[in-house]
């Protein structure tokens, strides 16, 4: 998962009405604790967060994202509003989620999907999320919205180029870290699903 300019929209909406935005990097380098309790109506949802989390999805390693989410909100100034922190994924982890990030001092937010959303998770994301961690998600529309995947197939299609996505500041990082090769490494039916 790269830093796209999307994302960083996101962000910026997000401080247009909150003075403070904790972004949480989900961290793909430990196992969930399934043990957890899961929620068997929402077996569908687990599905999808498990084909989010393949390793053709997860190319940086939780310090790697970490790193370029700090340099692209350096880059822009919003680093006195903005923190990046590792967390675990809070479908497995609710319980330490919530007391990590009570609801009394934090807002869950996530973007509103759009009606033309192609993403089965992206459509029912919030509204599970809001019964997993038992509080409510605040939905923003960023005004710019674009999914890893369709910059992935422009890329690869040859009609766009990184640095039409990605800040300045994560682009160093992402080429740093080999980001271009690491993208494209494998099986492409896999990568552009």
């Amino acid at each position: 998962m790269l830093i796209s300019y999307a994302h960083l929209n996101t962000i910026q909406t997000i401080l247009n009405k909150w003075n403070h935005v904790t972004i949480g990097i989900l961290n793909n380098d430990t196992k969930p604790n399934i043990s957890n309790r899961v929620f068997l109506n929402k077996q569908m949802f687990y599905k999808l967060c498990e084909e989010n989390w393949v390793p053709e999805k997860c190319i940086f390693s939780v310090e790697e994202r970490i790193k370029m989410w700090k340099a692209t909100i350096s880059e822009y100034k919003i680093d006195k509003h903005v923190d990046v922190v590792a967390i675990e994924r809070p479908e497995y982890a609710s319980v330490k989620f919530n007391k990590l990030f009570p609801e009394t001092n934090y807002d869950l937010l996530f973007p509103k999907p759009t009606t033309n959303e192609e993403s089965v998770f992206d459509l029912i994301r919030n509204e599970c999320f809001s019964e997993i961690l038992q509080r409510k998600v605040f939905e923003i529309e960023p005004e710019l919205t674009i999914h890893t995947t369709d910059i992935k197939n422009k890329i690869y299609e040859g009609v766009s180029n990184w640095d039409e996505f990605m800040p300045q500041s994560a682009l160093q990082l992402f080429n740093h870290f080999n980001g271009n090769e690491r993208m494209f490494n494998g099986d492409q039916k896999k990568i552009f699903t």
